[in-house]
């Protein structure tokens, strides 16, 4: 027997032991038993009864001698979840759908993943193998959505070390409800009672490795808090394939080199003038959707360098360009946020936020993501700036406290439960247009009816967004709900029809948190000071379509459906 084919043939063994052979015979064609040396016997003493050297009696172990960790060079799993489960998703006018080159047999099979990679630690048998492809299960239809949306993705088998490989797992990434949960533990395996084959090659085949659910992994299949499944229960069993890659050689320590010279930096190309190096964007979207989004125990969470700011969030890492002659500015920012609720059913996403704005009108725009569905650059509001505040000063362009308004795509992006034209949090902005500009740390207002659109009235003195020029009284305390400060609030606009005395007291946990939402959001997302939302929010229709139609298991499917 070669060099070649012994390895091959030791490497089918190691995988077989990790896989939990009570007693392995590995084929013919696939091993070849190692030469003895010269005058030894098979106990490992010679024929003088003296122990070969390197040698010790049977059943001891040589000092030291650790085998390596190998690598899975390829492998399949082909795993049918349950085979009621897919009949009854069928039977539920649904579908399956593969995705990364996964495949289902013929009549509604079983399903095979491909591409396994992994390890294999020949001292604790475990073996870890990730398989590409996924599966997602599609039932009950409902207008252009379906309420049982189920997908597996990243499959894993693990066989556990503690056993010395006879047990085993499938793990999974599960998706329902438009929610990822990594590395879930769906089913045990019992490994040793499957039946092995071993091929040239390093190849071993475990057939039927018999499987039951975990309690998480039933758990999954849960709908409003119910499970068809229980742990234990028998689900299809696995089979799996792997191929061992022999352990490969240490490589000979190469000789030290000498560390080549630097060679002298080329001078970097100077940026075009105009050119927006840096920047954040502050905007807490508004405000009372925020409060809203609190009362109801929801989540906002900010992503890809998004940060909480007083007056909201803060978008950093500003690019673009700036126009001095036609006073103009275009920048993009990093950072999302994502506000969820109603366990959810309202999933509303925002990212890749841009300002484009010329003299003294602007739109904001957005990527907006719902429930997975991505639209990109929807305007969202239309900023209303003071004329000639485009202007650069010490290296940095700077618009504070812009007032808002909802587009008319932006309410779309709402599902209709904005109009256009709502008042929304100030904006404010600051982008940098030479390397050593310092961009400014506070929020400044425009004037009060800004400040109380973004729910920080009254401001003090020493508090975020506090200006001397919204104090016109010189009293420490600006846009005051006494009206001492109204010369630049704007009047009574800020407090509707509640009157101007409420402006400042509203906002902190009054009856219509963000200044305005007691005239243009009754019985929609702003109202927050009721105990429950009115009108069509929290009724079925009315949430899926603000959730983009979240998956969520139907109330009629029961457990003798699903068998």
């Amino acid at each position: 027997m070669t060099a070649t084919a012994r390895r091959a043939a030791l490497a089918a063994l190691a995988t077989a032991t990790a896989l939990g052979a009570t007693a392995l015979t590995v084929p013919a064609h696939a091993a070849g038993a190692p030469a003895k040396a010269e005058g030894q016997r098979t106990d490992g003493k010679t024929t003088d009864g003296k122990q070969a050297e390197g040698q010790k009696a049977e059943g001891q172990k040589v000092e030291g001698q650790q085998p390596p960790q190998m690598e899975i060079a390829d492998g399949s799993l082909s795993w049918g979840v349950k085979e009621s489960f897919r009949k009854y998703v069928v039977r539920s006018k649904g579908k399956i759908e593969l995705g990364d080159d996964a495949r289902q047999a013929k009549k509604n099979g079983a399903f095979t993943f491909a591409g396994g990679k992994g390890t294999y630690d020949p001292s604790t048998h475990a073996l870890t193998t990730t398989f590409k492809g996924s599966v997602r299960f599609l039932a009950h239809p409902e207008k252009e959505h379906y309420q049982l949306d189920l997908k597996f993705s990243d499959i894993k088998v693990v066989t556990d070390a503690a056993a010395k490989g006879q047990k085993g797992s499938i793990t999974a990434d599960v998706t329902r409800g438009g929610k990822t949960e990594q590395d879930v533990v769906i089913a045990s395996l019992d490994v040793k009672a499957g039946r092995m084959s071993g091929g040239a090659d390093g190849a071993v085949t475990y057939t039927k490795i018999p499987a039951k659910l975990t309690k998480v992994g039933a758990e999954v299949f849960a709908s409003n808090g119910s499970s068809p499944y229980a742990e234990g229960d028998a689900i299809d069993p696995a089979t799996l394939a792997v191929k061992v890659a022999p352990p490969k050689p240490k490589p000979e320590p190469e000789e030290p080199k000498e560390k080549p010279k630097p060679e002298p930096e080329e001078p970097k190309e100077k940026p075009a003038p105009g050119t927006v190096l840096d920047g954040n964007l502050d905007w807490g979207v508004k405000q009372s959707f925020r409060a809203y989004i609190e009362k109801q125990k929801g989540k906002i969470e900010l992503g890809d360098g998004a940060q909480q700011k007083s007056a909201g969030f803060r978008f950093p890492k500003g690019h673009g360009k700036f126009d001095a002659s036609s006073g103009s500015v275009e920048a993009a920012f990093n950072g999302s946020v994502r506000f969820t609720a109603h366990s959810g059913k309202l999933d509303l996403k925002l990212s890749d936020i841009k300002v484009k704005a010329t003299g003294a009108a602007g739109i904001l725009t957005a990527d907006v993501i719902s429930s997975g569905t991505v639209t990109e650059d929807v305007p969202l509001a239309a900023l209303k700036l003071t004329a000639g505040s485009l202007k650069a000063k010490d290296g940095v362009v700077a618009l504070a406290g812009v007032p808002a308004t909802l587009t008319e795509e932006g309410a779309k992006a709402f599902a209709g439960y904005y109009t256009k034209g709502e008042t929304l949090d100030p904006v404010t902005l600051a982008v940098a247009l030479d390397a050593n500009a310092k961009l400014p740390e506070g929020t400044e207002f425009e004037n009060c009816e800004a400040a109380s659109a973004a729910g920080k009235t009254p401001l003090r003195k020493g508090e975020p967004g506090y200006t001397a020029k919204l104090d016109t009284d010189g009293d420490g305390v600006a846009c005051e709900a006494s009206g001492s400060d109204t010369a630049t609030t704007g009047g009574s606009t800020t407090g509707g029809s509640t009157g101007g005395s409420t402006t400042g007291g509203s906002t902190t946990g009054g009856s219509t948190t963000g200044g305005t939402a007691s005239t243009t959001d009754t019985g929609s997302l702003a109202q927050t000071g009721s105990s429950t939302p009115t009108g069509p929010l929290l009724g079925a229709a009315g949430a899926m379509l603000l959730a983009g139609s979240g998956a969520v298991y139907a109330t009629r499917r029961r457990r003798d459906a699903q068998g």
